[in-house]
């Protein structure tokens, strides 16, 4: 009987068990090496940090999508009236017209827009206004020279003609029109939101 099998006689069922789990656990560590590892303490590391990773994601994915969200979008700061006018009149540049619906359509929003320009700067309803009830008002209120006073009732004059009375006109007159209304509102937008001058103080005597 060889030493081995002496040895193995004299052994007890719990210590040969505890021999072969032994054994067992040493055939399975990497470069034969026999004893605890902290091969699998690495890899509990390594799930702590992906699960702390995607935990933080999700928390930054909330955050986002539901505390952003109850403040609500921010409100963009408000064009004022006249300014807005001021855009849609330049928008309202002349093409050349195929219709005569086409050249009454343009002279009306080009009468309609300008009269609005009027009535936000100096303050009167020159919308509801008719021709003959718009002349006291731009006359007192406007303040252009009196030729160009006389050029801007001249431009009503036309839009309306044009527009009610199916009077005749042509592209030039429409571009020159146009030219003229834009060069009138940045005059007129430019005093209506400049700030007037601070009272100068007085002079102790």
């Amino acid at each position: 009987m060889s030493l081995q099998d002496k040895v193995l006689a004299n052994t007890t069922p719990p210590q040969l068990n505890q021999i072969q789990s032994n054994q067992n656990l040493s055939a399975g560590l990497p470069h034969d090496i026999v004893g605890l590892s902290d091969y699998p303490l690495r890899i509990s590391i390594l799930h702590i940090a992906i699960v702390a990773l995607i935990t933080l994601l999700l928390l930054w994915f909330l955050y986002r999508r539901f505390f952003k969200t109850s403040q609500g979008p921010k409100k963009k700061k408000e064009l004022h009236p006249l300014l807005k006018l001021e855009k849609d009149l330049l928008k309202l540049k002349p093409q050349r017209f195929t219709s005569s619906k086409e050249q009454e359509e343009y002279f009306y929003q080009l009468n309609l827009i300008f009269r609005s320009i009027l009535e936000h700067a100096y303050d009167f309803p020159a919308t509801d206004l008719t021709l003959k009830e718009l002349y006291q008002p731009i006359k007192n209120k406007v303040d252009f020279d009196p030729d160009e006073i006389t050029n801007l009732l001249k431009f009503f004059e036309r839009c309306e003609l044009i527009k009610f009375a199916k009077a005749e006109s042509s592209y030039l007159e429409a571009e020159k029109f146009y030219h003229q209304s834009v060069d009138w509102s940045e005059m007129i937008i430019k005093k209506a939101l400049t700030p007037p001058p601070s009272p100068s103080a007085k002079t102790i005597s």
